[in-house]
């Protein structure tokens, strides 16, 4: 059967398609013709880094004469600027990136920088985006602070892992978020990156991602925490040197949602990703092993900021530590300090 679908422009794309029966899937072009975009059997998903706004056709079909039912999910991130106002978007299968939230008059509405991720007191609390307690994420275009404090700002340690409240516990994106659990899929212990390279181990831990987009089959995995201060341009992820077959994935702070992934882009069979731009948040980190490998692993973590960013983090201190750099060209001077 052939389904089409117009959408602004994406990236992080995805179809999925859950079915009973040998299927195989197919995107097509506007054109709806000549060779797919992408065309599989097994699995039936389709991934892409990205695709301009237009026309597409989605085709499911059966291998030989395979037939039954199936289902199809999509979900992808439209590009900032772009238009909102498609069905996918407004039935929230397609949604603003982290930091943007859908905004403007209907019939022109586009993904804007959300209220809560714009640098400004918008509620004249004096508290600003992350630190307001009414911004429950970065997307959140309202700093109106709630009635009853949120579960990261109540003061409590609501999640028991001895870290209470906004900045202080990193499954808090902002002092308005509603729980401080980091990463729920990830049954073991978590620690945040504050310095680069980050070491560790998978062996012994918990098969807690055993599929991703990139790979069919994983072993043990280890999940980090990355919190961003400030918005990144790009941001670079690099297991090269770890001696075991990598695979890595960057999600967000829930671990629901996956941003990138990578099985072998690093030297040997380590992982490589290199993703952005991301707004200022909390970011999950998960490095795991192709088809049940696992072993010690050596994680280089640097993201690069715009020039006029701030770099009053100490993710910008430690020289060749900094987890944080500006932009080629920019230096860390001035009271308070920006890239300039």
């Amino acid at each position: 059967k052939l389904y089409g679908l117009t959408i602004p422009a994406v990236t992080n794309f995805n179809i999925l398609n859950t079915n009973s029966f040998d299927a195989a899937v197919a995107l097509y072009d506007s054109t709806c013709g000549g060779t797919a975009l992408s065309c599989l059997d097994t699995p039936e998903d389709l991934h892409f880094d990205s695709l301009p706004a237009g026309r597409y056709y989605y085709l499911v079909d059966g291998w030989s004469t395979a037939t039954g039912a199936y289902t199809i999910t999509v979900n992808g991130k439209i590009v900032n600027g772009e238009s909102c106002e498609s069905a996918l978007a407004q039935s929230g299968a397609l949604t603003c990136n982290s930091g943007y939230a859908c905004k403007g008059t209907v019939g022109a509405r586009t993904c804007q920088i959300a209220a809560c991720g714009d640098g400004m007191d918008n509620d004249t609390d004096g508290v600003i985006d992350a630190d307001d307690p009414g911004c429950s994420s970065t997307s959140d275009d309202d700093e109106t602070n709630p009635a009853t404090a949120a579960v990261c700002s109540n003061a409590m340690d609501d999640d028991t892992d001895t870290l209470v409240d906004y900045p202080a516990d990193y499954g808090c994106a902002t002092a308005g978020g509603a729980s401080e659990v980091f990463c729920m899929p990830e049954a073991d212990a978590t620690s945040l990156i504050i310095a680069t390279p980050v070491t560790g181990t998978t062996t012994g831990k918990a098969n807690n991602f055993a599929t991703t987009t990139c790979i069919s089959s994983s072993g043990e995995d280890a999940g980090l925490a990355l919190r961003l201060p400030v918005p990144v341009t790009s941001l670079d992820l690099d297991l090269s040197g770890t001696t075991f077959d990598t695979v890595m994935s960057i999600r967000d702070i829930t671990c629901a949602t996956e941003l990138a992934c990578d099985d072998e882009s690093g030297a040997g069979s380590s992982s490589k990703i290199t993703t952005g731009p991301l707004a200022a948040g909390v970011y999950s980190v998960i490095v795991d092993g192709w088809s049940g490998a696992d072993g010690a692993f050596t994680l280089a973590v640097k993201g690069t900021v715009a020039a006029g960013t701030s770099c009053t983090s100490p993710l910008f201190s430690g020289g060749a530590s900094a987890v944080l750099v500006c932009a080629t060209g920019t230096t860390c001077t001035g009271t308070p300090a920006k890239c300039q």
